[in-house]
């Protein structure tokens, strides 16, 4: 199987202490890994205490500006079901992998123009 044969760690000794990162080689693409560095860099990766160090034992969680798709109880893409939709996707079989992106924040994309803080400015002195 193609997750077998990927490499399990890579550890980054950040200032705060241990941060593990996840990263696929061997496979081309890998299932961190994107042509396009925008969907590449809306998540990051990191162990799950108590899984040990083994294929699928970590979570993806999205980067701040981005959300979490999907309207369910997690906020976490998990590393098992990333790494089986990927080899599903290398054997040419149907999968999901593609839908596990995270989005651009709505808050990212909002602009406050002068009219509306005006507009915001007026309604809250005229209340008072």
């Amino acid at each position: 199987m193609l997750a077998s044969r990927k490499a399990r760690i890579w550890v980054q000794n950040a200032n705060r202490g241990h941060q593990y990162i996840y990263k696929s080689c061997g496979v081309r693409g890998g299932p961190h890994t994107s042509s396009n560095v925008q969907e590449s860099s809306t998540f990051a990766c990191e162990h799950i205490p108590g899984r040990q160090f083994r294929s699928g034992s970590y979570k993806c969680m999205c980067r701040q500006g981005f959300e979490y798709p999907f309207n369910d109880l997690t906020w976490f893409f998990d590393g098992e079901t990333m790494e089986k939709e990927y080899d599903l996707k290398m054997l040419g079989q149907p999968s999901r992998y593609d839908l596990l992106k995270c989005r651009q924040g709505i808050g990212a994309s909002l602009r406050a123009s002068l009219g509306l803080v005006t507009a915001l400015v007026l309604l809250v002195y005229s209340r008072c």
